[in-house]
């Protein structure tokens, strides 16, 4: 009889966890109309916002905050939109105690923000295309991310940097909102903002029977359990005593070793690292049958 060779499936081509979340949805266009302005929204020259009075007065105006942070408001006369503050609730409700002031109790207020300014920020890092962009001043970093033209394979999503001039530059990891759906980056940007996106220090490869077969980034010291747990854990046909582990040596050669969940859990995981867990249904196309007497 003839011994055939199974052959095997070809190699997975793996890809860095979460780049295709910011690379398959990229938004080339921008839409500065605004459904919601968060409570802390800075506002600033080139502003519009909307004021609807109402009651003894009825009336609606458009009104753009100047470049001196100024307003000219009918009936009232020039207002300074920073006195109260800088947010636009401080805004909203230094309007109302002016109204209030100058036309009287019986005249009610409504604020509403209409088209927001432009921003400049600085994407600088792993981006396809770093370089200045154009942003709506109510931007965050995810949105700056989506509209960045795309990220390399070799950026890190776990060391997103805002760096912005008289603080101490903030990390963020977008891992938090891929695996946790937790934005990390909520507030908005402000002029002059660079958002660095450094290069990737530690990868590990997870290929085989797991939830989500990817190029992980390590964030620090990881365990084998650790690294299965961040790819979703196994399959339902993973077999947890066929993992295998290759390793490449300081001096480029490839190591292989046979692991089993249940001894190696805490292996500690290097950079580098490729890892494969088996099937249990390879255990039967791996196997002999031996019939007889035997």
């Amino acid at each position: 009889d003839k011994i055939s060779i199974i052959k095997e499936k070809p190699e997975e081509e793996l890809k860095p966890f979460g780049f295709s979340f910011f690379n398959d949805s990229i938004q080339t266009s921008m839409d500065r109309g605004i459904t919601s302005i968060p409570s802390n929204y800075k506002i600033g020259p080139g502003d519009y916002f909307e004021v609807q009075l109402f009651g003894q007065e009825n009336a609606g105006y458009s009104i753009m905050i100047g470049r001196n942070g100024m307003i000219q408001f009918p009936g009232i006369g020039p207002i300074n939109v920073f006195e109260k503050g800088g947010s636009f609730q401080d805004l909203k409700n230094l309007i109302k105690e002016r109204v209030r002031e100058q036309l009287g109790e019986g005249v009610q207020v409504s604020v509403s923000m209409g088209e927001v300014r432009l921003i400049k920020v600085f994407l600088a890092g792993e981006f396809n295309n770093p370089g200045i962009r154009l942003l709506s001043a109510t931007s965050t970093i995810m949105e700056a991310l989506l509209q960045s033209g795309g990220l390399t394979e070799y950026g890190s999503l776990r060391n997103v940097t805002l760096k912005r001039k008289g603080s101490t530059d903030i990390v963020y990891d977008f891992y938090s909102l891929l695996l946790e759906g937790e934005n990390p980056a909520v507030d908005s940007l402000l002029e002059g903002d660079v958002i660095f996106l450094p290069r990737v220090k530690n990868r590990v490869s997870v290929a085989g029977e797991v939830a989500r077969p990817a190029i992980y980034e390590l964030s620090d010291a990881t365990k084998l359990k650790d690294i299965i747990e961040l790819a979703g854990g196994f399959s339902s046909i993973a077999y947890p005593s066929d993992i295998q582990l290759v390793r490449v040596d300081p001096f480029g050669n490839k190591l292989l070793k046979s692991l089993s969940l249940d001894s190696d859990a805490n292996l500690a995981v290097l950079d580098g690292d490729s890892i494969i867990i088996g099937s249990s249904t390879d255990l039967k196309k791996n196997s002999i049958k031996l019939e007889g007497e035997v």
